[in-house]
């Protein structure tokens, strides 16, 4: 019989579904969640529970606790702080014995070093620990006096067999669009740097800018028309469609992310796209290791306007040095950092009885 695999989420991205499915080849998997509504062609079980907004910052997802611990082998919970029904459900299967698993990360962009002891506090009453990157584990196990050995990672990571199908060949010399971004248009991202940026550059450059909502779109665009007359930049609105976004990736000669960069990086590299990012790594999501130990990007001095000018316009120059950045990305991201990689290091802790 197939082990009966709880997942425990504030929400369902449509990057994690494809997760899901995988391990629904080998487990019995059903997912709570607090989110939007999936489509109906999934294999794992998907299950939508209401949640409550208490001070506007905790939130207490209503999970059917006795039927989760009742029809469950193994209960993984995502890492997030502020999700007060994860306490409760680590408590309850400590007192009934059941196997819990902590999913998530160690540090964030703007988190602050109270919340990585706490963090760590709780995951430690969990059966195992399983970070987003490999980095984050190696620091964890630093900061514990036992179980060092149930601390592990997954290497968060995208559908690389879907990516493939769209993907092309990276030649920068032929691509028109000179820089690309791809994200949420929040401060985390810090888009007007770049804008700032390209104000300060005076050569003509093709940018396209994707992840904005009609009128964030229309509302940015009003603000910068008249100092970027001189560019072609397109906002775009954001897009879930894979091969939607594989047109912009497969025409773009950079990737550029201004602010804490995070998994949008790895889907730049998945297609062998060369990123841009700045160099203040505890500013950034714990993606960014794919620069920092990999070598996977360039960098520029964080929130300095004219040396991203500098660095955008150097790099647009340098096609040897793009392309061999370009498959160190395909080969961490075919190595490493891909949903078959999540999936092969969550087995191993799963199996581990």
């Amino acid at each position: 019989m197939k082990k009966r695999i709880t997942f425990i989420q504030p929400a369902v991205p449509h990057y994690r579904v494809p997760f899901f499915n995988i391990l629904s080849n080998n487990y019995k998997v059903a997912v709570y969640h607090s989110g939007d509504d999936l489509d109906n062609i999934n294999s794992f079980q998907d299950k939508k529970v209401r949640k409550l907004i208490l001070l506007k910052m905790f939130i207490f997802q209503i999970i059917p606790f006795r039927k989760v611990l009742a029809h469950s082998d193994i209960i993984i919970i995502n890492g997030n702080l502020r999700n007060l029904s994860n306490i409760l459900l680590i408590i309850l299967c400590i007192i009934y014995g059941k196997r819990i698993i902590w999913w998530g990360h160690l540090i964030s962009a703007f988190g602050h070093k109270y919340k990585i002891k706490f963090r760590i506090l709780l995951s430690q009453l969990c059966s195992h620990t399983l970070f987003y990157t490999e980095n984050e584990a190696v620091e964890a196990r630093t900061l514990v006096r036992s179980k060092k050995d149930t601390i592990g990672w997954m290497s968060n990571g995208l559908d690389l067999n879907t990516i493939k199908k769209h993907r092309l060949d990276y030649d920068p010399s032929i691509r028109k669009t000179d820089i690309i971004f791809c994200g949420r248009f929040t401060v985390k991202s810090n888009l007007s740097l770049l804008l700032d940026a390209l104000v300060k550059i005076e050569q003509p450059l093709k940018a396209k800018l994707i992840g904005n909502t009609k009128k964030q779109a229309e509302e940015m665009q009003a603000h910068y028309k008249a100092k970027l007359n001189h560019h072609s930049i397109s906002i775009i609105e954001e897009t879930n469609n894979e091969k939607e976004l594989a047109e912009y990736f497969n025409d773009a000669k950079l990737f550029v992310y201004p602010g804490a960069a995070g998994l949008s990086i790895i889907h730049s590299l998945s297609y062998g796209l060369p990123i841009l990012v700045h160099n203040k790594w505890e500013h950034h999501m714990p993606e960014i290791t794919v620069a920092r130990d990999y070598g996977a990007g360039f960098l520029f001095e964080c929130n300095q306007v004219t040396d991203l000018a500098e660095k955008i316009m150097d790099l647009l120059g340098q096609t040897d040095c793009l392309k061999t950045v370009s498959n160190i990305g395909l080969k961490i991201t075919e190595d490493t950092f891909n949903i078959e990689c999540m999936a092969k290091n969550l087995i191993k802790v799963i199996e581990n009885d």
